[in-house]
C-alpha cells in the first residue's frame, strides 16, 4: 500500500463502451505512453464492458491499469466513481463526454485534492445562446451558465476540440478567461502508403471503380440519409454505375431512434436498389489500413465537434468533403483539401462528389494538401506532447 501511494495516478473519465478500436483510443494509448515517461502512471475508466480485444491488448502492453463503472443508475455510477477516486487518490484527473459523470469527478477532485480537467467534444448546443434563452427560457440558461462557470473555476483547464466548440461555450458560459483552450486531438500519420490496388484486392474491392468512404456512428446527426440520396442520384440521373460508396460504423448507442434510423437506411438503400452503390462494412477496427483504398471521404453530419475520422482519412492522403458545421471547416479548408456543403444538401454534396468523380488530378492534389495538415495540425506526436506539458505545468 505505502508503495502504491507513491505513485502518481493520472485517471482517465473516458467513460464510453469501445466498440471498435477508434482514433481517439490510438490518441489516448499515445498520450500514457508519454505520461509513464513522467512518472504517472495511468488509468482509463470505461464504462460497463470493452468489447475490443485488441484494445484491451495494447492498453496491459502500455501498463494502463483498466476500470470498469456501471451506468445502471447513477447512484451506483456516483458510487464506482468514488471507489476509482479512493483507490487511486489520482494527483491528476480528466473527464470527457458525460455531463453527470464530469460534475461528479469535478466534485470528488476538489475533496481528493486533484488536478482536475475537462474535455468538450461535442458541440455545445445546436442554438446560439439567444436562441437558446428563447427556446429554453431564461432560468435554464441561467443554470446552463453557472454550471459552465463553476466548471471553470474547478478545472485546471476547459479543453475544447475545436475552435467551433470553444467559441461556443465561452458564450454559454460568458466568460472569455483563457483557463479555456482549444486542444486538437490527433492521429498517427500513414506516411507509408501502399499501393492503392494492392489494398483493394486486400479487402476485396473493386479494382476500377471511383469508391467513397464514409465513417461513422448510425445515428440521425451523421446525416447518411443524405448520403444516400447524393448516391442515388450520382446512380439515376448521372448514369454513373462506377460510383460506389461504403459505409464502415454501426450503431454507438443502440437507442430505439438509432434502431429504427438504422433500420431506415437499410430499408432506402434497398428500395432504391443501391445495393451494389452503397455498401456497408460494419464495426472495424483496421480503419487506417482499408481507407487508403478510397478515392475520397465523405462527412455529411448535421453537427460535429470536429470529428476523429475525418482526420484518419486526412491523415491517408484522401482528399475530404463534409458539412459546413461546427469544427469540421478547421479541418476541410475549402477548395484546398476538399470541399464544404451545406447541411442536408443533397445538391451541393452531390455536385460536390462529382468534382471529385470527374477530375482525378484534383482527388490527388487535395489529398496531398489533406496530409499536410494533418501533418501540422493534427499530429497525434505533436498533440499527446502538448497535452502531457498541459498536464505537468
Amino acid at each position: 500500500m505505502a508503495e502504491r501511494n507513491k505513485k502518481k495516478y493520472l485517471v482517465q473519465f473516458l467513460c464510453y463502451s469501445p466498440r471498435i478500436y477508434s482514433g481517439f483510443d490510438r490518441f489516448n494509448l499515445k498520450l500514457a505512453s508519454n505520461l509513464k515517461e513522467k512518472g504517472y502512471q495511468s488509468v482509463f475508466v470505461f464504462t460497463n464492458n470493452i468489447d475490443v480485444q485488441e484494445l484491451i491488448d495494447d492498453l496491459y502492453n502500455e501498463g494502463v491499469i483498466i476500470e470498469l463503472i456501471s451506468t445502471k443508475n447513477k447512484i451506483i455510477l456516483a458510487k464506482d466513481i468514488l471507489k476509482v477516486f479512493f483507490k487511486y487518490k489520482p494527483a491528476i484527473v480528466h473527464a470527457h463526454f458525460v455531463n453527470f459523470i464530469q460534475l461528479v469527478c469535478s466534485i470528488f477532485s476538489i475533496f481528493f485534492l486533484s488536478r482536475f480537467y475537462i474535455t468538450f467534444h461535442s458541440t455545445i448546443s445546436l442554438y446560439s445562446r439567444k436562441e437558446y434563452q428563447n427556446k429554453k427560457g431564461w432560468i435554464k440558461l441561467f443554470l446552463l451558465t453557472i454550471y459552465y462557470k463553476y466548471l471553470i473555476c474547478v478545472s485546471k483547464k476547459v479543453f475544447c476540440v475545436s475552435n467551433a466548440i470553444r467559441k461556443q461555450f465561452c458564450q454559454f458560459a460568458n466568460s472569455t478567461t483563457p483557463k479555456i483552450e482549444t486542444l486538437y486531438l490527433g492521429v498517427k500519420l500513414n506516411e507509408k502508403h501502399a499501393l492503392k490496388e494492392f489494398v483493394r484486392q486486400q479487402f476485396s474491392l473493386p479494382l476500377n471503380d471511383v469508391l467513397l468512404c464514409n465513417v461513422s456512428a448510425i445515428e440521425p446527426i451523421k446525416g447518411i440519409d443524405t448520403l444516400i440520396e447524393s448516391i442515388k442520384i450520382i446512380k439515376e440521373q448521372n448514369k454513373m454505375s462506377n460510383v460506389k460508396c461504403y459505409h464502415i460504423g454501426g450503431l454507438r448507442i443502440r437507442s430505439e431512434e438509432n434502431r429504427q434510423y438504422r433500420d431506415l437506411l437499410y430499408e432506402k438503400v434497398k428500395a432504391s436498389d443501391l445495393e451494389n452503390e452503397f455498401i456497408w462494412l460494419g464495426h472495424r477496427n483496421d480503419i487506417n489500413e482499408i481507407l487508403q483504398a478510397f478515392d475520397m471521404y465523405i462527412h455529411p453530419s448535421r453537427m460535429e465537434g470536429l470529428g476523429v475520422t475525418l482526420m484518419e482519412a486526412a491523415a491517408n492522403s484522401l482528399p475530404l468533403a463534409g458539412t459546413n458545421v461546427g469544427g469540421i471547416p478547421e479541418i476541410i479548408h475549402h477548395g484546398k483539401n476538399g470541399f464544404l456543403f451545406s447541411v442536408e444538401s443533397v445538391e451541393e454534396l452531390t455536385a460536390t462528389i462529382l468534382k471529385f468523380v470527374e477530375n482525378e488530378e484534383l482527388r490527388v492534389n487535395m489529398g496531398k494538401e489533406s496530409f499536410k495538415l494533418v501533418y501540422t495540425t493534427f499530429n497525434a506526436d505533436r498533440q499527446t506532447e502538448i497535452l502531457t506539458s498541459k498536464y505537468c505545468e
